[in-house]
């Protein structure tokens, strides 16, 4: 399975995840902005490629190094801080499995509650440019 993230905020930022040797799903690089009006087959390569760039088996941080995750979406969003950022962020994972691609609504609980599934609002299509990038605008109407 491979992963990405995709969040809301003036722009819409997609960044790839990817499992850790600890088996921890964490934000990697490249992380990228899309302005929320190019249209879907931009969105929706864009997702594409992120979840191309999702590996498995990558350095877990360290206890120092967990800031640094967050760094690329922060300075994409031009945020201080994952707070500032989170504050009326809207999200929504992705997840690619053969030949399907799921997006999952999630709900802002905070900066410290962080973004939680709306399982019962999951969309699936294929993997095609155009259908990724209307799913995923979807995807964020149900977002909260």
């Amino acid at each position: 399975m491979k992963k990405a993230t995709a969040y809301k905020k003036n722009s819409i930022i997609i960044t790839p995840l990817s499992m850790t040797t600890a088996g921890v799903w964490i934000a990697s690089s490249p992380a990228v902005s899309v302005a929320e009006d190019k249209v879907r087959s931009v969105l929706g390569v864009a997702v594409l490629d992120a979840l191309a760039a999702s590996q498995h088996g990558v350095a877990h941080p360290s206890q120092a190094d967990w800031e640094k995750v967050a760094e690329p979406v922060l300075k994409l969003a031009n945020a201080k801080s994952w707070n500032a950022f989170a504050m009326g962020a809207k999200c929504v994972g992705i997840e690619l499995s053969t030949n399907r691609v799921s997006f999952v609504p999630r709900k802002n609980e905070g900066p410290r509650g962080g973004f939680s599934d709306i399982e019962e609002q999951r969309r699936d299509c294929p993997p095609v440019a155009e259908s990724v990038g209307a799913a995923l605008t979807e995807a964020f109407e149900d977002a909260q």
